[in-house]
């Protein structure tokens, strides 16, 4: 499994990030996927080997919304994380 933070853009209401959440989730390669309408973040996981981050912002953007994949940050100790 792999996960994915995804920047959404576009939702207003609870009910928008729940219609990103469900499209997501509709996907077969989709373990779980959870929006977070205050951060307008999408964390996905998903099985690599059936899909990509890019698909699933293809699928998103499809709901109407913008999605792209957060960038990767470096944290406080200097690891990769993704935000």
């Amino acid at each position: 499994m792999a996960t994915s933070e995804l920047v959404i853009g576009g939702m207003h209401c609870a009910s928008c990030a729940q219609r990103v959440q469900r499209s997501l989730r509709a996907v077969p390669a989709v373990a779980s996927a959870a929006v977070n309408l205050a951060t307008e973040r999408a964390y996905v996981s998903f099985d690599p080997t059936a899909s990509s981050a890019d698909e699933l912002c293809e699928v998103v953007a499809a709901g109407g919304y913008a999605a792209q994949v957060a960038p990767a940050t470096t944290s406080p100790r200097g690891r990769l994380a993704r935000r």
